[in-house]
């Protein structure tokens, strides 16, 4: 998958360098095979950017082991790790 506009945390973090090019994004790994391990509010495990890609996990706001996201800011996180859209790792397990 290659972003032709990526956002731009995802250029920042394909160069060592300022200014930003704003070129495409394309890792050489998707991280498929890693886990992840997002320690906040939980993970909305229906939304589509982790089609099939939600462990087993934790929830530190609700204290049990219903990894659901209560506030949102968890899926906003796992999103920025591991979405299939716009995620440093596509491919990984969050």
């Amino acid at each position: 998958r290659a972003l032709s506009a990526p956002p731009w945390g995802l250029d920042r973090i394909d160069q060592a360098t300022l200014p930003l090019d704003n070129a495409a994004y394309a890792p050489a790994f998707d991280g498929a095979g890693v886990h992840v391990f997002v320690i906040d509010t939980g993970i909305n495990s229906a939304h589509v950017e982790f089609a099939g890609r939600v462990a087993d996990g934790y929830d530190f706001v609700d204290d049990d082991a219903d990894p659901e996201d209560c506030e949102g800011h968890g899926t906003h996180v796992a999103g920025t790790t591991a979405g299939a859209t716009v995620g440093v790792a596509p491919g990984a397990t969050v």
